[in-house]
């Protein structure tokens, strides 16, 4: 695995531990929600580096979703 990669994963697992953090708290769904968005976000471009895909600035989930080449399913 590329360091990029695990660079991305690393702060991806940030996110994820942030948005457990703050889970507790009733006032703060705001803030998981965004943690969680923040934390696929950074999955998704881990798997975009490790595919030697071109970087891309952007948020939208599922345009990530299509360019890392990853199914999700419910």
């Amino acid at each position: 695995m590329k360091q990029t990669t695990k660079d991305w994963l690393t702060v991806a697992e940030d996110d994820l531990l942030a948005a457990k953090t703050l889970a507790s708290e009733d006032r703060l769904t705001n803030l998981v929600s965004f943690h969680c968005q923040q934390c696929l976000e950074k999955c998704f471009k881990a798997m975009i580096e490790e595919q030697d895909k071109p970087s891309i600035k952007s948020h939208d989930l599922l345009r990530l979703q299509l360019i890392a080449n990853i199914q999700l399913s419910a």
